[in-house]
């Protein structure tokens, strides 16, 4: 076969894929309306959002809980000479 009666070929192929689906009967009525993905939530979780804040700065007047539970501002922490690492975890014992 040549190359154009390979293109003949596929193109007459995806005519045929194409008009396959137009026969299949679509349900009357209106669609129902999609399910409150929140609903199974507990209350205080329904509100919760992620916002990203790509390449944006921390502000160092957060404050924050430490190991020991005691609340620090971020500022406080930034410049001496220890990294700071930011672990955002809860746990309960």
């Amino acid at each position: 076969m040549t190359a154009s009666g390979h293109l003949r070929f596929f193109l007459a192929l995806a005519v045929l894929l194409l008009g396959a689906g137009e026969g299949v009967a679509q349900p009357a009525g209106p669609a129902a309306p999609a399910a409150d993905p929140t609903a199974a939530l507990p209350p205080e979780a329904r509100e919760v959002a992620i916002v990203e804040r790509l390449g944006e700065r921390v502000p160092p007047g957060l404050t924050f809980r430490d190991s020991e539970g005691r609340a620090v501002q971020l500022g406080q922490l930034l410049g001496q000479d220890k990294p700071v690492v930011l672990a955002f975890v809860y746990h309960t014992c």
